[in-house]
């Protein structure tokens, strides 16, 4: 056990030492003043108050405690409050006029030999006081226990959201990295037989866009200028696979001052590619720019004629993985001409 832990629990230790004996001398304190204000003057009524506070006050904030942590284990202030209320209260009510009878019974049967009927009168005018003080008490504290068990739950609530989003954006970057490598195989398989020269050139191209890939695969986020280096091979590859059929018009600056999660212009590019028609007679048209702390896509949309309706996981995966960093939402534009997704450009604290 370290040295801060040691000093947390010997802080606590003397807290709950204060508590058991200025607590029982302070509700014993207010009494007097309502019942018998005149008897701070007298020196005989203070020991008596003090006496008496002690004995009934302490026992009963000590078992009261022990009461308590049974009472939790088996019903949880959050899942239940009402009726873990009304079972504090009365239990804890029944507890101090146990304690108050033994400590009368003591104090004026034993002691002072008193017969049973002054035992009444004395106990008596003590509930109407201290049992009256307890039941404030135990809604106030009640009331405090149930709210600071509530903001733990929260709290442990958005820890385990974040933990799931963690988890979550995990795996959808890791689904992009395969769909990736699919592609350009395939685009690569095309090539070897249309054209070797080129397919060379698309290997090594190839080459340095994956180990972009693998250079980024363990980052969350990346520099717009990062992302601007990749997209460029990336156009380049696509570029000599459509040739003629894909015009692509890039007008990001080459800026690291802003940040978006990887690859994600790239499933924007595929995206685009894989649902429009691409030939030289209706090329496609891409446009890539920066607005309003958003970087924006835009392509015409020339939509193929596919029997397998989409299911938007591209753009689904970009959400996702966005909802991890930030409430900005991904803006997408789905027009009668053209098709427009802008992703917020995000700013890192250093």
């Amino acid at each position: 056990m370290n040295t801060n832990k040691l000093l947390q629990m010997k802080k606590k230790t003397i807290i709950k030492i204060h508590y058991v004996i200025f607590a029982p001398l302070l509700i014993g304190s207010i009494i007097l003043l309502f019942e018998y204000p005149s008897g701070f003057l007298s020196k005989e009524i203070l020991f008596f108050v003090f006496f008496y506070s002690m004995a009934v006050g302490m026992p009963f904030i000590i078992l009261q405690q022990v009461i308590e942590n049974i009472i939790e284990r088996k019903m949880p202030w959050l899942k239940t409050p009402l009726k873990r209320l009304i079972i504090t209260v009365t239990t804890k009510i029944i507890l101090l006029i146990s304690i108050v009878l033994v400590v009368h019974y003591i104090y004026y049967i034993l002691i002072l030999g008193k017969d049973f009927m002054e035992l009444y009168n004395q106990t008596y005018i003590a509930f109407k006081y201290v049992v009256a003080t307890l039941v404030v008490a135990l809604v106030i504290e009640s009331c405090i226990r149930f709210f600071k068990n509530w903001r733990q739950a929260a709290i442990n609530e958005e820890v385990l959201k974040r933990e799931k989003l963690a988890i979550e954006y995990e795996a959808l970057r890791n689904q992009v990295n395969p769909h990736f490598m699919y592609n350009s195989l395939t685009s690569l398989a095309t090539l070897v037989h249309k054209d070797p020269d080129k397919a060379v050139k698309f290997i090594s191209e190839f080459a340095n866009v994956y180990r972009n890939v693998l250079d980024t695969s363990d980052k969350e986020l990346v520099d717009l200028k990062s992302e601007l280096n990749f997209m460029n091979s990336i156009i380049y590859l696509y570029s000599i696979r459509y040739e003629e059929g894909l015009k692509i018009s890039n007008k990001i600056p080459a800026t690291s001052d802003f940040y978006i999660i990887p690859m994600a212009l790239q499933l924007l590019l595929e995206n685009a590619v894989k649902h429009n028609i691409v030939s030289k007679n209706d090329p496609l048209t891409i446009e890539m720019w920066v607005e309003n702390d958003y970087v924006c896509m835009k392509n015409n949309i020339q939509l193929k004629i596919s029997t397998v309706p989409s299911g938007n996981v591209g753009l689904k995966n970009i959400q996702s993985r966005y909802k991890y960093f930030t409430d900005i939402k991904v803006i997408i534009e789905n027009m009668n001409s053209y098709f427009t997704v802008k992703l917020p450009l995000l700013i890192i604290q250093k």
